[in-house]
């Protein structure tokens, strides 16, 4: 399964550890049961690791893959997810809240104005398309945010991470 180029330009740089991928797995779920290292589990089946990616609306993951840098040596590549549940359960309230939204609207609009009877027996052709454009802008901006703030909480685990397995450099040291 391929990354979104967009998530992939977002992802933190590889770094590279003197350790094997079983040590680190070690060191660092140790460190996620002292409270160092939030959202630490071992991979199953893909990445070697996950941790959280802290975002703002919808959270996300960031996924760690090892491979042999050498003896003894691992170069973990890092790529962040975004939880595919919190987006699609807002994008549902989004959509089951427009028709009760046009109900709701007609009749307001009929208790307060009910000398404009053309606005309020109208009220379908002008709040659909407001209601179904503004939903569609949040969704979009709601994902844009969440991606920007995934994509920063994955540089500062990256740098977590890194420093918590020994690693020098200006990623580590972040």
């Amino acid at each position: 399964m391929t990354q979104p180029a967009t998530e992939r330009a977002q992802s933190p740089a590889p770094i590279e550890v003197p350790l094997g991928p079983s040590a680190i797995v070690e060191m660092l779920d140790e460190a996620a049961r002292r409270g160092k290292l939030a959202g630490f589990r071992r991979g199953e089946g893909g990445p070697l690791f996950v941790t959280e990616a802290w975002g703002t609306p919808f959270e996300g993951e960031l996924l760690v893959d090892a491979a042999g840098a050498g003896e003894l040596r691992t170069r973990l590549s890092f790529r962040t997810r975004m939880v595919p549940r919190f987006p699609a359960i807002f994008g549902v309230v989004l959509v089951l809240s427009v028709w009760p939204g046009v109900v709701l609207t007609k009749s307001l609009l009929g208790a307060m104005l009910p000398g404009w009877g053309w606005l309020w027996q109208t009220t379908w052709y002008w709040y659909l398309p407001l209601s179904i454009i503004g939903g569609v802008w949040a969704w979009v901006v709601a994902i844009k945010r969440s991606r920007a703030s995934i994509a920063t909480s994955a540089r500062e685990m990256t740098a977590k991470v890194g420093a918590l397995l020994g690693v020098k450099g200006s990623e580590a040291s972040g």
